[in-house]
């Protein structure tokens, strides 16, 4: 079960910029990857269509540049906010922080939306310089709201996340209104393909990174391979593609009832491997278990249950696909 703490390091959003923030001219350029900040000083990253945001002031040192930018020219890999201090050394690099530009965040197979960023900079919650992000994402069918800020603390960054007694948009945009704050506009759609997922090096929302995941370092990921099963009490045959994430349910007349990717709907992080593949598919085992996973995710279809090579698993409602998350180890 995801803990719930006030406040954390959590990598899924982060960012801030004093409102003064000085943007290169030429950002917007296709390959772009040279920032100038400040009066006129330059930075060089090692990203592509790199766009400086803003920048942070710190004591005793160059700001920390916020930017923009993507990791390779020719992938799906997702725009990323970046950021970095001139004056931290060449070894440190830049600090990432996946999935975190604002915008609407869709699954390619199914076109389902996942997730909305908005992130806006400046004063906006409070008195601080910074930014703050306002994040829904749908877990396990339920859309879930957490905010998350990004503050220098002297020369170092920090950052707080908000589960529960969330700052009010409102107040955010009552900042704009105000000349005090702004919103980074969001991009309209990004997609994200398995196909891309599959082939990418991983990335990590930063609560990915508990102490289970550390004491597992991840290994290199196994091809998938074609699982089918067929479920005598409905009479539909699930069927794992070839990728080895791909799950569809098939009716005995042939249609398609449903076709879904368990791991990405559900918003799992990589575990022991980089790219988890299912690798067998089952009727859910144990006297009443599955009775008692019906009563706990409030569901009145059938379940059956899948196992990744991770070690995680979970149970998927027959009749729409839903992955229901039971745990690793």
């Amino acid at each position: 079960m995801r803990k719930r703490y006030a406040s954390q390091i959590v990598s899924a959003w982060i960012l801030t910029l004093p409102i003064v923030a000085v943007l290169a001219a030429d950002a917007n350029e296709p390959g772009h990857s040279k920032l100038t900040y400040g009066n006129g000083k330059e930075f060089q990253t090692d990203l592509y269509d790199a766009r400086l945001l803003g920048e942070l002031p710190a004591d005793g040192k160059e700001p920390y540049l916020v930017f923009a930018g993507r990791e390779c020219p020719q992938c799906d890999l997702d725009t990323n906010v970046y950021f970095r201090s001139p004056s931290d050394g060449s070894g440190t690099g830049p600090m990432a922080v996946q999935s975190s530009y604002p915008g609407n965040y869709y699954v390619a197979d199914s076109g389902r939306l996942v997730a909305r960023v908005r992130m806006f900079i400046g004063r906006c919650i409070d008195s601080n310089d910074g930014a703050v992000w306002f994040f829904q994402k749908r877990d396990n069918g339920r859309w879930q709201t957490t905010v998350s800020t990004i503050f220098i603390n002297g020369t170092q960054l920090g950052n707080r996340t908000y589960f529960e007694n969330l700052p009010k948009i409102a107040v955010a945009q009552a900042g704009v209104s105000n000349n005090q704050c702004r919103e980074v506009p969001p991009v309209p759609k990004f997609v994200k393909t398995a196909a891309a997922y599959y082939s990418e090096n991983p990335h990590f929302r930063t609560d990915c990174r508990s102490p289970s995941i550390r004491e597992w370092p991840l290994g290199p990921a196994q091809p998938g391979r074609p699982v089918s099963y067929l479920d005598k009490q409905t009479n539909t045959l699930l069927y794992v593609e070839g990728d080895g994430r791909h799950l569809a349910a098939i009716a005995s007349d042939g249609t398609i009832l449903w076709h879904r990717n368990p791991f990405v709907d559900a918003d799992l992080c990589p575990y022991r491997n980089e790219r988890p593949i299912i690798v067998s598919v089952g009727p859910v085992l144990g006297s009443g278990r599955e009775d008692w996973i019906a009563r706990k995710w409030k569901r009145k279809s059938h379940l059956v249950e899948i196992h990744f090579d991770s070690s995680q698993f979970g149970v998927v409602d027959i009749k729409n696909g839903d992955f229901l998350f039971n745990g690793q180890n």
